[in-house]
Order: structure tokens, then sequence, then C-alpha cells
């Protein structure tokens, strides 16, 4: 079981929302004989051939709230579900049941703090180079950010994978 923060999905947060969209739908695709788990706090919003998908596991995450949801809920629910891969998108638990892999979409927040919003810089400033740092894997969208995420949070290259979104 390989679970899957997902809860972007249905929250209209554009480029994020849409990579782990198409990342659901694809894996769920390619893989048919690996089953998912897909966490969100609104199992309605996920499109209907993702919620019936055979492989596909959607287990409701409470509350909402990302600063309960990340620290406690969404190890809670790897551990329940047995999962042996956690995947979010930037920050993970800071204690997790398996090993994490953490996708970065770009290090904005850090290059250009003064166009990020309050919260991003608040919440992502401390937790994503301890997240990246202690993850399995980080999957980067492109090379740019792989060289942020090296020289900017001190993560090995040899951790780290470039996965174009075209």
């Amino acid at each position: 079981m390989i679970a899957l923060d997902v809860h972007v999905i249905g929250e209209r947060e554009t480029g994020n929302e849409t990579y782990m969209l198409n990342l659901v739908r694809g894996l769920l695709t390619v893989a048919p004989d690996r089953c998912f788990a897909l966490l969100t706090p609104h199992p309605e919003r996920l499109p209907e051939d993702v919620r019936r998908a055979a492989n596909a596991r959607v287990m409701q995450v409470r509350p909402a709230n990302s600063f309960v949801r990340v620290p406690l809920s969404l190890p809670y629910l790897a551990w329940s579900a047995r999962a042996s891969l956690l995947h979010v998108t930037y920050v993970l638990p800071p204690l997790c049941p398996c090993p994490g892999v953490a996708t970065v979409h770009d290090l904005s927040y850090l290059i250009f703090p003064h166009d990020a919003p309050p919260r991003d810089r608040l919440v992502l400033r401390p937790l994503l180079p301890l997240s990246v740092r202690r993850a399995a894997a980080v999957i980067v969208i492109s090379e740019s950010t792989r060289r942020d995420v090296i020289n900017r949070l001190g993560v090995p290259d040899a951790r780290i994978t470039v996965t174009p979104l075209a």
C-alpha cells in the first residue's frame, strides 16, 4: 500500500492540484496491481474515476487543518493503512511509520519571500528543510528546483529525482 496525501485535489490550488490529480490517475493506471491509500479531508472532491478505481482506497483525514493533519492525522492513517510509503507535497510528518517521499514544486517562498503568502513563509521556512532532509527521496519538477533544493536546503543530489511536468 502506498499512501498519498491528496488534500490539494478539489482545493483549486492550480499547479499543485493538477500535479497531484495527474499523478494519482497515472499511478492508478500504470500500477493496477498496487493499492493506493488516498488521504484527503474531502473525499467528495475527488473525481469519480479516482474514487471508484479498484486499486484506490479513499481515507478521510480529520481534521483538515494542516497544523493537525500533517503531524498527527497523516502518520496515523499511513500506519492504519499499513503503508510502505507516504508521498506528500512539500512537508512530511515529523514522525512517520514508513519512509516518506516529498514533491517540491519550487522554493519561491524562499527565493522571493516578499511575493510569497505569509502562511507559506511561516510554515515552509522552518518545516521544508527538515522534511526534505528526512525524506527517503525528493521529487522536483525541474532542474532549476533541483539546484535550489541542493544549494538552499542541503539535500544530496543522489536523493533527488527530476520529473518534468510535460
